[in-house]
This record gives C-alpha cells, sequence and structure tokens, in this order.
C-alpha cells in the first residue's frame, strides 16, 4: 500500500501530524515542558557518531549474511545511484525523525501506564 512516495510520506508523518494536533489541543505545545516531554530539551550531537555507526554497522552485516546465506547477489548499480542515494539520505531522517515524535515522544510515554500492574497486597498473617 505504501509502495509510492506519497503513500509513504502520508505513513510517515502521519505521527507527527496527530502530535502537533494533540500538543495544540491540549495546550502543552505553548509550554517548555510540553516540548521536552518529546524529547526536544537536547540535541543529544554528542551520540549521533554512535547512532550513525551502529545504523551502518547493521546495515553492512545484514547485507553480507544475506549475500553469504544466497538470498541475493550483488549486481551493478543504477546509472540514477547517487540521485537515489541523495534523496534517501535527505528524506530518510526527516521520515524517521516525524515518526519518532509521534509515536515515541508523544504516544508512549502516554500509554505506558497500560503495561503497569497493581501491586498485589501480601495476605497478612493472622495475629
Amino acid at each position: 500500500m505504501t509502495a509510492n512516495i506519497a503513500g509513504g510520506l502520508i505513513l510517515a508523518l502521519s505521527p507527527l501530524l496527530v502530535t502537533v494536533i494533540m500538543l495544540g489541543l491540549t495546550g502543552e505545545a505553548t509550554s517548555r515542558a510540553g516540548w521536552s516531554r518529546l524529547g526536544m530539551g537536547r540535541s543529544g550531537i554528542r551520540h549521533w557518531p554512535a547512532a550513525i555507526g551502529a545504523n551502518v554497522a547493521v546495515s553492512v552485516i545484514a547485507t553480507c549474511l544475506v549475500v553469504l546465506l544466497g538470498f541475493a547477489t550483488f549486481t551493478r548499480p543504477e546509472p540514477d545511484l547517487a540521485t537515489t542515494v541523495i534523496a534517501l539520505a535527505i528524506t530518510g531522517p526527516i521520515l524517521a525523525f516525524a515518526e519518532e515524535i509521534g509515536w515515541r515522544g508523544y504516544l508512549l510515554p502516554r500509554m505506558t501506564w497500560l503495561g503497569r500492574r497493581p501491586r498485589r497486597r501480601r495476605p497478612q498473617p493472622c495475629r
């Protein structure tokens, strides 16, 4: 269903759009605390190299395993490979950011109570 660009944009930007609407409706968009709950307080730029390196390492290892196990083969790149790589390098992080802000930044903290169970009271000994 999301095999085209428009479908992918709708899929990735929907959580961000819902988050912006909910922040506006609840009034959290006007406070610093509302934005910090989304993880917008600090950039975390110190950890970016590790995050990018881990992503590249996992991708390379997965690609090598798939080729070594015989599920795929390396082929000659298409002529417009540079254009495709540039487009993915620009749109990929933007779409990932939009989706993560929506799911992890807004929805997950508000749904954590669903996983908590009430404490069971221990039976008291009879005296």
